[in-house]
């Protein structure tokens, strides 16, 4: 596989954070990883999750949060940096 195809394969793997309204909790859904992913993850010994999963360290997903100072404010979730 050339590395212009893993860049490619790699940036097609991604997921949709949405909050829920009536709890204030935020949620992970991951996109199904096309085949070209599913064998580099496979060459890693990586596996990717795809079940929906609630987010619990707020920092970790910073970027992809807009207005993220205002997310936290009087928010439960507590983030801690990514290691």
């Amino acid at each position: 596989m050339s590395a212009q195809r893993i860049k490619e394969a790699r940036m097609r793997v991604n997921s949709t954070l949405i909050k829920d309204m009536e709890n204030d909790k935020i949620y992970r859904f991951p996109s199904r990883p096309r085949q070209d992913s599913r064998e580099i993850y496979a060459a890693l010994g990586l596996k990717r999750e795809v079940t929906p999963t609630e987010i619990t360290l707020l920092m970790k997903y910073r970027r992809r949060v807009p207005n993220f100072s205002e997310s936290l404010e009087g928010s439960e979730v507590e983030g801690q940096p990514e290691v």
